[in-house]
């Protein structure tokens, strides 16, 4: 959450929604696994700003719902869906940005607690 809202208010607003903050933090020296998505990403203004709402929905929105919306089966379902999208953006970041983030997701799992979910 704190994340988002510190790209919020250092890259600002309109950055953020334009996806314009992608083109500098996706540089193609840096250590990642497939430069060529990098490269495909920052010359699709398209792509740019789905990755850049992806990113302020997985930091922003989702927190924001999961701390909001606990009980019965939206819950459940904001929940689920919170998580899967952590996972999912923590794999990106992977490729786009290297291994430094690759243990959030390990403790995006551990927070889904899927024993209990099994059981």
């Amino acid at each position: 959450f704190f994340a988002g809202l510190s790209k919020l208010r250092y890259l600002g607003f309109e950055n953020n929604l334009t996806g314009e903050w992608i083109q500098r933090a996706l540089k193609p020296e840096s250590r990642t696994i497939w430069p060529a998505l990098n490269k495909t990403i920052v010359d699709s203004a398209v792509l740019r700003v789905c990755f850049s709402w992806g990113n302020l929905a997985v930091e922003i929105v989702l927190p924001l719902l999961a701390t909001f919306v606990t009980r019965g089966r939206r819950g459940v379902l904001v929940r689920a869906l919170f998580l899967s999208s952590a996972i999912i953006f923590h794999a990106i970041v992977l490729l786009t940005l290297g291994p430094n983030f690759c243990r959030l997701a390990l403790l995006d799992l551990l927070a889904a607690d899927l024993v209990a979910v099994a059981v």
